[in-house]
């Protein structure tokens, strides 16, 4: 398996911050909600213009985006390896939401930054999952240091505007961002030539559909 010693490094990562959150739960929420009112506390319009925009990147629209755009440029590697993480962060963070159930820290708020409304639960943030899932795989092709840069830095950024906007925890976006680099690493393990298949029998059949209409 590629990258096991990535993969094992933040599950111990994960599994320590897991501990410390159930056996001083008290004391991290406490931290973890102050934190969250700092970095709330700091919106002005500069921030607004960096920060909100980037929220996106971590959309589950945006990645739809990038998946098309990289199946485009024949890069169908890349483009299944991120539909995996897609599908499999989804599912991952919709699932921890409904077990954990936090509520988001924007129903105690009197103005959330963030004009669209956030639904379903807090922990943990599934922009931050995709985001960092994503950097991971994309990183994997893109072996450049400058690049691989550019990429954990807009997805922590990415975190802390969830912060920013009011839509989670500092808690929520640091789990989901581990768990976004694990599921990259297992991901980038998994085989695609079946999937490619798949995926270009469909796209043949929409096209003759098309021609027939036509």
């Amino acid at each position: 398996m590629k990258n096991i010693r990535k993969i094992i490094t933040f599950l111990v990562i994960l599994l320590i911050f897991s501990s410390a959150l159930v056996l001083f739960r008290d004391q991290v929420i406490l931290i973890d909600e102050s934190l969250f009112h700092i970095i709330y506390g700091f919106s002005n319009p500069i921030l607004d213009i960096i920060l909100i925009p980037l929220t996106y990147f971590g959309s589950i629209y945006f990645w739809i985006l990038i998946i098309i755009i990289a199946w485009i440029k024949k890069e169908k590697k890349l483009s299944i390896y991120l539909i995996y993480a897609l599908v499999i962060d989804s599912l991952l963070s919709l699932s921890l939401k409904w077990i954990f159930r936090r509520a988001r820290p924007e129903n105690f708020l009197k103005k959330s930054i963030f004009l669209e409304r956030n639904f379903g639960y807090s922990f943990p943030s599934g922009h931050s999952e995709r985001a960092f899932s994503g950097a991971t795989i994309l990183s994997s092709f893109y072996t450049i240091f400058e690049y691989e840069t550019v990429f954990y830095f807009l997805a922590a950024l990415t975190a802390i505007s969830r912060i920013y906007i009011g839509a989670h925890y500092p808690i929520d976006t640091l789990f989901g961002a581990l768990v976004g680099i694990i599921a990259g690493n297992i991901i980038l393990n998994l085989p695609t030539e079946k999937t490619q298949e798949k995926i270009e029998e469909i796209i043949h059949k929409i096209k003759i559909l098309l021609k027939m209409k036509l």
